[in-house]
């Protein structure tokens, strides 16, 4: 049985590796939202003009201590230049609403509207001038952090572009949307590319050969038709008359990914070809034990110690387990616990295997003379 086991653990795992690879276990981006039926509202009592952004005291110090106060004065002025450049003598109303991820992370939003403050949570269509995100950005050029503002303006002419998900799903994003930078100190304001990520981190499981990188990008959505159906209620632009949405670009990537694949692959045929005997035998005892003739026991797990050649291979079909569980860690609330598991599983194949393999290895060395033949 535990020869069975054996060679299906190594199926598996070449069966599981090609499974994830198929759903982007390398390299993966997909698309996140928040409709305006999860927001949370935080302030109606900001005053937004062109010439000079937020209205002075028209803000409460709730919301100005999001920021600061330096930092949201140029907040205000940018979202103002951004949002009221058709629309230069209206003294716009500002909402502003926030959602989070259960204490890990928060967004805040903020509308623009006309005529009167915007719902966060409107019922049916509103009209808005903008809508507007502020996120603390985390990416090797800013170390000390900074906010970017991500505005999707409905002055400004949208310019196609498409987000393709892992799933093939190709998602309509707009190349118009406005990002700036916003320092935390002393207010400095520098404008970033429509794609420019909020969030960049590196993942080193196994070394920086194989390093893992992970970014989020904001962008305003093309929403569906039968998106925008479904939603209780949402955000239109006045002019342009198109619902205003925002969503996130999620991906990873893992570096030098095709030698790990070719490596991984390469380490499960070779294991099969060396257990190609010890399946062949396998096999006859199992026919003869299904004719109800005695067979002779063999024990694959057990004769590891002496093929030392096969155990190193053993270990290093599952060697890439830890990058695995790190990976899937970061899909999770996409494919579930499922793959996560098993990943798990294999982790603790590999821990068990490599103790063996040290075990073996170390026995192997020679004894010194003078400890030889002692009780």
């Amino acid at each position: 049985m535990s020869n069975f086991c054996a060679i299906l653990l190594i199926l598996a795992t070449a069966g599981l590796v090609l499974i994830l690879l198929k759903q982007g276990m390398f390299y993966s981006t997909n698309m996140s939202y928040y409709n305006q039926d999860q927001w949370i509202s935080y302030g109606q009592t900001c005053r937004l003009t062109y010439a000079s952004g937020f209205v002075p005291n028209s803000c409460s110090f709730a919301e100005v201590n999001v920021t600061g106060a330096v930092a949201w004065s140029s907040v205000g002025r940018q979202l103002g230049a951004d949002v009221l450049v058709s629309n230069q003598s209206v003294v716009a109303f500002v909402t502003t609403c926030y959602i989070t991820g259960i204490g890990r992370w928060g967004t805040l939003y903020l509308l623009v509207g006309d005529a009167e403050f915007p719902q966060c949570n409107p019922q049916g269509s509103q009209e808005v001038l903008g809508m507007t995100t502020l996120e603390t950005v985390g990416t090797p050029e800013y170390p000390d952090g900074a906010f970017l503002l991500s505005t999707c303006s409905d002055a400004i002419p949208s310019r196609p572009a498409s987000v393709v998900e892992t799933n093939g799903m190709v998602r309509g994003v707009s190349a118009s949307i406005s990002k700036v930078f916003v320092s935390a100190s002393d207010g400095w304001t520098e404008v970033a590319t429509w794609d420019q990520p909020n969030y960049i981190a590196t993942v080193n499981s196994l070394n920086r050969l194989y390093l893992m990188r992970v970014w989020v990008v904001a962008h305003c959505v093309d929403m569906l038709e039968a998106e925008i159906q479904a939603l209780p209620g949402y955000s239109i632009g006045k002019t342009s008359r198109k619902v205003l949405s925002i969503g996130w670009e999620n991906s990873h990537d893992v570096d030098n990914q095709a030698m790990l694949i070719a490596f991984q692959l390469f380490m499960c045929f070779t294991s099969l070809a060396l257990l190609s005997n010890d399946g062949l035998i396998t096999l006859e005892g199992l026919s003869g034990l299904l004719q109800n003739k005695p067979v002779l026991t063999y024990d694959m797990i057990a004769s590891l110690e002496r093929r030392k050649l096969l155990l190193l291979e053993f270990v290093g079909t599952f060697l890439f387990s830890p990058l695995y569980v790190d990976v899937l860690r970061y899909t999770y609330d996409i494919e579930g616990h499922h793959y996560w598991s098993m990943s798990f599983l294999m982790m603790a194949v590999m821990m068990a295997l490599s103790w063996m393999a040290i075990l073996t290895l170390v026995q192997a060395v020679p004894v010194p003379s003078p400890w030889r033949n002692r009780p």
